[in-house]
């Protein structure tokens, strides 16, 4: 039987893939069929191509006055960090928060990673140390605006210089000519008119961005290491708006998302663009947006207030995330994802007379 319709000559399309995402950078009648114009709290299911709905949220934890949050993967334990810079330790699994254990040394968002029993922690003071149990200060460690691991050493790095600890030693920072596993120092892009900005590190080397578009890859073999410029044409926006996924390198410029092929470069490395069908989403964003590898989604989300920019690493496309309150981080442990969350409106303020309590959410799909 014919279907009814109010003209004979009209007929039916149906649209099973979607998997090329948001594509803001035409009219609607110009974009791909498998594409949307507007893609909100909708992701691609990888093995159909069709659309299903982001997982939702519950709360788990309120907490007064958030300001950062970083996740031990060593102890399976979370830190927090309120606004007058005082560290928490929370339990995900007991949902138990502990009392403060000590303070950041600086007053930037912290950057950390895993070190031996715990975690290092960059905030633009000295460096600090989480054991598992308690927050040591490293007070002989040169400044640190951020922390990463390679072939043994800690690197920390200011606006200037990058400086490597003694090997396998975090609170090594003396340098001896003599000793090759002593602390070292390296002023990177000597003279080039740049500042560092940001670091982070791949199993092929530290990939280091300058705020004059400039990129360093350095590769420690100390003394055989290397230090060579890959490209100069790579904006960062700032310190958080970069990640890596294996050898990728993915970086946050003011109108644009640029990534990075980082693996067995020796020269200069092409920066490709892979926001250009999104360019009016992404001036949207703050420069202060944090970028963040998401490995149980399989994404690399922008976070920008209550809304999130996706990109969906299988299908290389683009989707977009509303929650009802600002987000301020996402973390993925090895079994869920869990935001933190500040309120948005002066109602979630008054909720208190004398702090703003923020929420710690947990995506129930992989709630365990």
């Amino acid at each position: 039987m014919r279907l009814g319709v109010k003209h004979q000559n009209q007929f039916q399309i149906v649209h099973a893939d979607f998997s090329g995402g948001l594509n803001t950078s035409t009219s609607v009648d110009g974009i791909a069929e498998n594409q949307l114009a507007r893609a909100t709290n909708v992701e691609v299911d990888h093995a159909t191509g069709k659309l299903k709905t982001v997982a939702g949220t519950i709360d788990v934890l309120k907490v007064e006055n958030l300001f950062g949050a970083a996740y031990d993967e060593i102890n399976q334990k979370f830190l927090l960090v309120d606004k007058a810079k005082l560290v928490y330790v929370f339990d995900h699994k007991t949902n138990a928060l502990s009392n403060a254990i000590g303070v950041l040394s600086g007053t930037l968002y912290p950057i950390c990673t895993s070190w031996e029993d715990g975690l290092l922690i960059a905030s633009g003071g000295k460096l600090q140390y989480f054991n598992g149990e308690n927050l040591l200060t490293i007070e002989n460690s040169p400044t640190a605006t951020n922390v990463c691991v390679q072939a043994g050493r800690v690197l920390v790095m200011d606006a200037n210089n990058l400086y490597l600890s003694g090997v396998g030693d975090e609170t090594n920072w003396l340098e001896d000519a003599n000793i090759d596993s002593s602390a070292k120092f390296l002023e990177v892009g000597y003279k080039d008119g740049g500042e560092l900005v940001s670091m982070v590190s791949l199993p092929s080397g530290v990939i280091l961005m300058k705020n004059n578009r400039r990129v360093y890859r350095l590769n420690i073999g100390f003394p055989a290491w290397s230090l060579v410029e890959i490209s100069h044409n790579t904006e960062v926006s700032e310190r958080l708006s970069i990640c890596a996924v294996a050898d990728l390198v993915f970086v946050l410029g003011r109108n644009e998302v640029q990534n990075i092929q980082a693996a067995n470069i020796y020269g200069n490395a092409k920066a490709q663009n892979i926001a250009i069908l999104i360019e009016s989403e992404v001036k949207k964003v703050s420069k202060n947006s944090l970028l963040r590898y998401v490995p149980k989604l399989n994404q690399v989300w922008i976070l920008n207030g209550e809304f999130v920019l996706i990109f969906d690493l299988v299908t290389k496309s683009w989707y977009k995330r509303q929650f009802n309150s600002q987000i301020l981080d996402v973390i993925s442990t090895t079994s869920k994802v869990i935001c933190g969350s500040l309120p948005t409106s002066s109602k979630s303020a008054a909720s208190s007379s004398t702090a703003i309590f923020c929420t710690i959410k947990l995506l129930y799909r992989f709630a365990t």
